[in-house]
């Protein structure tokens, strides 16, 4: 399910972001492309989604417009009818509020019944073909399924994917307990790596791995693209459950304020 947001310039263009990584995900996915309207502007909305039609590879493409005044409520009924994936666009960043995203998209995220993923980006002019694509580990699930992500979007192509494993080491002398236990994390991020490479290959995937000690996630993540010039960055993350608002938690959100690239956002 690709929910947007009729423009009212009518410029179907600015969906590029969705339809490009949508165009290189997989060209048998069934897409539905909907969109929340007011009666008044039914007819615009159709005529918008059949220009952002023209843009999708894929060959089963069903558009909808559902008259609505609560456009959160309407997608995330329609997200409950047996939907895979949520992908939503969020090129309006929220600078003035708490908000993740945007008021419309935090919902859908915190709420939606099953996976979405967020394409934050203003374009891809810039990076119209993925060279580069950076995905840090940790080791988690959410991440591991990130990974998979990218190695989708590399697969069959001169695309690499490079996996960033950020091991936490304070500064300072370590005594021989704090050795042994960063002796274990190391062993633990290389299992993980190797384990990620048979993924790749499965995928047909070019991959590169580096483990990398410091004393933050996000530093060390801004550090490798200022070093790799990637074209895109991926976050893999878990919603924390139970609050009202919208939390993907403090390294995914400052990293999305913060990346100088496009990020995709997988919450599984």
């Amino acid at each position: 399910l690709v929910p947007v947001r009729t423009r009212v310039d009518g410029a179907a263009s600015t969906q590029s972001a969705e339809a490009f990584i949508l165009g290189i995900l997989e060209k048998n996915l069934a897409l539905t492309l909907m969109t929340v309207s007011s009666q008044e502007q039914r007819a615009a909305s159709l005529d918008y989604l059949a220009q952002l039609r023209k843009l999708m590879v894929q060959t089963e493409v069903t558009t909808k417009v559902v008259v609505d005044q609560r456009p959160a409520t309407a997608i995330l009924e329609e997200a409950s009818r047996d939907y895979d994936l949520l992908v939503v666009g969020a090129s309006e960043g929220s600078t003035t509020s708490p908000d993740v995203f945007n008021p419309v998209v935090d919902e859908l995220v915190r709420s939606a019944p099953c996976p979405s993923l967020v394409i934050r980006g203003q374009s891809f002019a810039e990076h119209s073909r993925l060279r580069r694509i950076l995905v840090p580990s940790s080791g988690t699930e959410a991440e591991r399924t990130a990974a998979e992500l990218a190695f989708m979007l590399a697969r069959d192509s001169d695309t690499e994917v490079s996996i960033l494993h950020i091991v936490i080491h304070p500064d300072g002398h370590t005594g021989g307990d704090e050795m042994r236990a960063l002796d274990r994390k190391v062993a633990i991020a290389n299992e993980s790596l190797e384990s990620l490479s048979e993924i790749a290959q499965s995928f047909g995937a070019k991959m590169e791995t580096s483990i990398r000690f410091g004393t933050g996630i996000e530093s060390e993540v801004l550090a490798q693209i200022a070093r790799g010039n990637y074209d895109l960055l991926v976050l893999g993350t878990s919603i924390m459950v139970g609050t009202r608002q919208l939390y993907l938690g403090p390294t995914v959100e400052r990293l999305l304020e913060q990346a100088p690239c496009p990020v995709l956002v997988l919450n599984t």
